[in-house]
């Protein structure tokens, strides 16, 4: 049996558009640095005038779809719990260090998802040294247990919300559990979002956490 990843997930994906070669370059290079073996998955992005009725940009339709393409594979593949990344995702400087600190937690705590970036402001009640409970989602890193797989799919397809909103809600009204470090591991990396069609800049938001 192949080594679980950080010692919890069974496998993990990453998202990336076809046409962003340049993510992929960056998120692989990232992921052999922290010797993470993650299978990518080819992120949709539908045609707008193929798009659904539901009130999403293409950007944000072709994302959950492609988030729920990772959590079928979780299931196909009888994972008991995976971690699923995007392409722009950036990792704390001493990310393993940390995650190496909160192993114990996510294998002797019950948890459904555990964000690794939840922003500092949407946390509350250590569950364990490093592990707080959190009330809000972001999706550039995080793992899934297999008991919520199909509670997730089943809002993630009845939402018509973006999908960190959609996982927001999970976790405000504790319908999962919900965790997430001490402080954010994962961030999103500045350039052009396609989900927002314009350029971000969050360094603003993780100085000081990188810091920390």
């Amino acid at each position: 049996m192949p080594e679980r990843i950080f010692g919890v997930y069974d496998a993990a994906y990453y998202l990336n558009l076809d046409s962003r070669g340049d993510r992929r370059s960056l998120i692989e290079t990232d992921l052999r640095s922290l010797n993470i073996k993650a299978t990518r998955i080819s992120a949709f992005r539908p045609d707008i005038g193929s798009r659904s009725c539901l009130e999403l940009s293409a950007g944000q339709y072709g994302c959950k779809v492609s988030h729920i393409e990772a959590i079928l594979l979780g299931i196909r593949d009888v994972h008991r719990s995976i971690l699923i990344m995007e392409d722009d995702v950036r990792f704390h400087p001493k990310f393993l260090d940390y995650v190496d600190s909160i192993r114990e937690a996510l294998e002797t705590e019950t948890w459904d998802l555990f964000f690794y970036y939840a922003t500092s402001q949407r946390r509350y009640e250590t569950v364990a040294p490093g592990v707080c409970r959190a009330a809000t989602a972001l999706t550039h890193c995080y793992g899934i247990h297999s008991r919520a797989y199909f509670r997730v799919l089943s809002r993630l397809l009845r939402s018509d919300r973006p999908i960190d909103l959609a996982y927001r809600e999970l976790a405000l009204k504790r319908e999962l559990t919900v965790l997430a470090p001490s402080i954010d591991l994962a961030f999103q990396r500045n350039g052009f979002s396609d989900i927002l069609g314009c350029e971000v800049d969050e360094s603003r938001f993780h100085l000081e956490q990188v810091r920390a």
